[in-house]
């Protein structure tokens, strides 16, 4: 019943809470990236691709949780398909989450 209610514009603001937090991590990291690539005379630009590309990852996935919010009413007619709409909701929430600890771990290891 919990999710029954998730996949709406509650999915939406807990995806946009974790967007906000992670795109101001990841600006910040890719920013540290480039100091530390400058300074050391070290090329990090995989690193630097891997950032954007983890940004571009959580756009994508708000966008699809959005597509996701719109639709559902109209395409889950069933409860299968309710579930499946609700499967996907939490799949892009857990997906959101390991790229926010992935962009953690990269910053603490810059750090180091």
């Amino acid at each position: 019943m919990f999710l029954r209610g998730f996949v709406n514009q509650e999915l939406l603001a807990t995806l946009g809470v974790i967007v906000t937090i992670t795109l101001a991590s990841a600006g910040a990291i890719h920013i540290e990236l480039g100091k530390l690539s400058r300074e050391r005379s070290i090329n990090l630009d995989r690193e630097k691709q891997a950032v954007r590309f983890s940004a571009y990852l959580l756009l994508a996935q708000f966008l699809t949780a959005l597509a996701l919010v719109v639709l559902k009413p109209v395409l889950a007619a069933s409860e299968r398909q309710t579930a499946f709409a609700n499967s996907i909701g939490l799949f892009i929430i857990l997906w959101a989450v390991a790229v926010l600890y992935d962009l953690t771990r990269a910053a603490f290891s810059i750090s180091r």
